[in-house]
């Protein structure tokens, strides 16, 4: 204010034009979405990299190393969130980065990486087992897997439709309360079902979805539908999730992730 004041022209008068840059960065043109699937091919190939190195005895900031690496290697400038990977008991982070917990034989496991490429941010996140499942991580799985599509399959149909968003997030929560492992509802659980926007930043565009309100998306745009499932009492299963990136084209919505939703059978195979 300052400078466009008293340092260029004392009676110039600012004005807030925070709606016209927010309509600007969210409806995207052709070399922004090339820009952002640059950095989704980063982000599955980041995934990739942590799923086929990890093995137990390793420490979460080396699982982070290799993902970076990549990203580095490929032409990443910079970050949308923290390299994401979590073990056992501090998967309840939701969100938090690599610390220097050793990664055990049995622990629930989850990774993410949001790439930057030319400003422009992908993204995935993926969760796993450390070796094999137990009978009550197969149910988590099984259940959080299929409340995921249930949110990608709802997302197709509103884009497809051009109704309001707010059926997003409802749709896999009347799910989860349909199940339960060791007799807790898994509705509890549902910590969300994001289908945010994004481009220059990961989550932080202006369109997000919301349960009780109408909201329409515009017509060609960034979106990360991101399910969560987290802090069920038992260490084995505290937490989880599931992301990917979609571009909305007019009523065409098409996924710039190419990893699995279930991401078990790459966990330690080698590149």
């Amino acid at each position: 204010y300052d400078v466009f004041t008293k340092g260029v022209n004392p009676d110039a008068k600012v004005v807030d034009a925070s709606c016209i840059l927010e309509q600007l960065r969210y409806e995207k043109s052709e070399n922004e979405f090339a820009c952002m699937a640059i950095a989704d091919t980063m982000a599955s190939a980041a995934i990739r990299a942590m799923l086929a190195v990890i093995k137990p005895g390793m420490r979460e900031t080396q699982v982070a190393a290799v993902a970076d690496y990549v990203i580095k290697s490929l032409g990443g400038d910079g970050y949308g969130l923290e390299t994401i990977v979590n073990s056992g008991h501090r998967c309840t982070t939701i969100i938090g980065p690599a610390s220097n917990k050793i990664i055990r034989e049995g622990e629930i496991v989850q990774i993410g990486c949001s790439p930057s490429f030319n400003n422009y941010k992908g993204v995935c996140r993926r969760a796993f087992v450390m070796g094999e499942r137990n009978p009550m991580q197969k149910q988590y799985f099984e259940i959080l897997n299929e409340g995921y599509q249930i949110a990608i399959d709802e997302l197709a149909r509103v884009c497809e439709t051009g109704d309001s968003t707010h059926t997003i997030d409802p749709k896999p929560r009347e799910f989860y309360a349909t199940k339960e492992i060791n007799g807790k509802n898994m509705k509890a659980y549902h910590y969300f079902s994001s289908a945010h926007g994004t481009g220059l930043t990961e989550c932080l565009e202006i369109q997000l979805i919301h349960p009780y309100r109408e909201i329409y998306y515009g017509n060609n745009i960034g979106i990360m539908v991101d399910m969560g499932v987290y802090h069920y009492p038992h260490e084995d299963i505290c937490g989880g999730c599931v992301e990917s990136a979609f571009h909305k084209r007019g009523k065409k919505v098409t996924c710039l992730t190419d990893v699995p939703i279930d991401v078990q059978d790459l966990v330690g195979k080698g590149l």
